[in-house]
């Protein structure tokens, strides 16, 4: 006899499954071949455009490596940063830039971009002409993307890896001494624990909800557009329960992206005072992280604005504040549309 499961069933079985097989937060890290606290591998660097050239990680030195593009604007945007830094802490840490994703781009084009940003690029800069920087470093420590910098310590260990944001403060705690580098392993491995459960369950979700694109290659279509579309399908009392359950197995996700677009859109329709707290909730839990433009999305997905609370728009528009104050470069995006809005 076989035992039909309905689709409902299934979706619960394929949530529990995925916490059983993520029940530890030191679990889906062993992809990763370089994180904090490896030695360094090999600096492998041939062709120099810019400072001192140099081949081997002194002990006793500081060294950090900002990996980077012509084509990517957040790279250009945090080069005045980062030489202003450079230029402090002349003596203190050797910073150098490797462009990458450029296999395309002519040598002459690079030169001539490094050459046109005078002081704004106020440190070494090297091509990584064999891809052999891309795949050692960049690639091997589980995230490609762009811009990135690689802190290495006085004993030629990974110490931090993480965006030029926040290499200002974590950098200013390595060369004083007080940068806890097992900790900072530990918040990474549990950052890519909840970035990896979470997607997981994405999945999930948009896969349970039957979003494919028109080409049928079975594509997971993953946009706000599709979220409110799979809300709209199912009882909002529904979502709320399964989104509880979730946060029940795994705290820490709480006010994930992932958990607070469904639970404050569900919310909205079936208790428009437990929204107002929770998404007051969610928006102070964290400010400098908060998932602000999570309650803007589902604000903007909720079909009769015209019904929403005085106090519900003020939250929107705090909401818009925090993730104002979240652009690491302003200058990228047009900040009165924002405040338009």
């Amino acid at each position: 006899m076989h035992l039909k499961i309905s689709a409902k069933s299934k979706f619960i079985l394929l949530i529990m499954l995925c916490f059983t097989n993520c029940n530890s937060k030191a679990q889906n890290t062993d992809s990763v071949a370089l994180n904090i606290g490896d030695p360094a591998p090999p600096l492998q660097v041939s062709t120099w455009l810019k400072g001192t050239s140099f081949q081997n990680f002194e002990k006793g030195k500081l060294y950090a490596i900002e990996f980077w593009a012509t084509w990517c604007k957040p790279c250009i945007a945090a080069m005045p940063h980062l030489s202003a830094f450079a230029r402090n802490h002349r003596n203190q840490i050797n910073i150098l830039a490797i462009a990458v994703y450029e296999a395309k781009t002519p040598f002459q084009k690079i030169k001539k971009f490094v050459d046109s940003m005078g002081n704004r690029m106020d440190y070494s800069v090297a091509i990584d002409k064999n891809q052999l920087m891309k795949n050692n470093w960049l690639k091997a420590c589980g995230d490609k993307g762009i811009p990135k910098i690689i802190v290495i310590n006085a004993n030629g260990k990974i110490a931090w890896i993480g965006h030029p944001q926040f290499f200002e403060q974590v950098a200013t705690k390595i060369i004083n001494h007080q940068w806890d580098i097992h900790q900072a392993l530990t918040e990474r491995n549990l950052n890519r624990h909840l970035k990896e459960l979470a997607d997981s369950i994405n999945r999930e979700l948009i896969d349970y909800s039957e979003l494919m694109n028109d080409s049928g290659n079975n594509e997971l279509i993953n946009n706000y557009n599709d979220l409110t579309s799979y809300a709209n399908s199912r009882k909002p009392d529904t979502i709320l329960c399964h989104v509880n359950k979730i946060v029940q197995q795994e705290p820490d996700l709480k006010y994930h992206a992932l958990i607070v677009y469904r639970k404050f859109y569900a919310l909205l329709k079936i208790n428009m005072q437990e929204a107002l707290e929770y998404g007051r909730d969610a928006l102070s839990a964290s400010p400098a992280n908060a998932p602000a433009d999570d309650i803007i999305s589902a604000l903007k997905a909720y079909p009769s604005k015209h019904l929403l609370p005085k106090e519900m728009y003020e939250l929107g528009a705090e909401a818009y504040q925090l993730y104002i104050n979240q652009f690491p470069y302003p200058e990228l995006v047009h900040i009165p549309k924002y405040y338009h809005e």
